[in-house]
């Protein structure tokens, strides 16, 4: 891969100041910590407050390439990003998520909660198998993908 860059940074800093308008072609966001105690989804990364920065710093046509196995912040990001009027989701597959928000421990809240029907991407071909992920599998959990283009 070519002009690929990589940097350990706090990434609201990094978005909000480093990188210059339209400068970059793809992000992506692969496994990111998901937070699961309720009173800490705030800190959660895919969030109304860091899409407009991500959102100005992709060039038109961009790529936000995300990927998680916690089927909590997978819905979040759905309303997140699918909200937006600055990206479109192409994906090309469907999924089903519970609609209610719940936090660690109370995950069986799910079961018998009203489902919606999702669109997310396939895997992306380039991302490699993390650590994250591989422990996801392992114990038997969902992985959703997501590609989502700036319009």
């Amino acid at each position: 891969m070519e002009n690929a860059r990589i940097l350990q940074a706090d990434a609201f800093s990094f978005f909000s100041t480093a990188l210059p308008d339209q400068s970059v072609f793809e992000v992506w966001t692969f496994f990111p910590d998901p937070w699961p105690k309720t009173k800490h989804h705030k800190r959660r990364l895919i969030s109304p407050d860091f899409v407009p920065l991500v959102a100005r710093a992709l060039c038109p046509g961009g790529h936000w390439r995300i990927a998680t196995d916690d089927s909590d912040y997978a819905l979040q990001i759905h309303e997140v990003m699918d909200s937006s009027p600055r990206f479109e989701n192409i994906g090309s597959v469907y999924t089903t998520l519970a609609l209610v928000h719940v936090g660690k421990g109370n995950r069986d809240l799910q079961v018998g909660a009203p489902k919606g029907k999702f669109l997310q991407a396939e895997r992306f071909e380039d991302r490699i198998l993390t650590s994250f992920e591989k422990k996801g599998i392992e114990a038997g959990r969902e992985i959703y993908d997501f590609d989502y283009k700036k319009i």
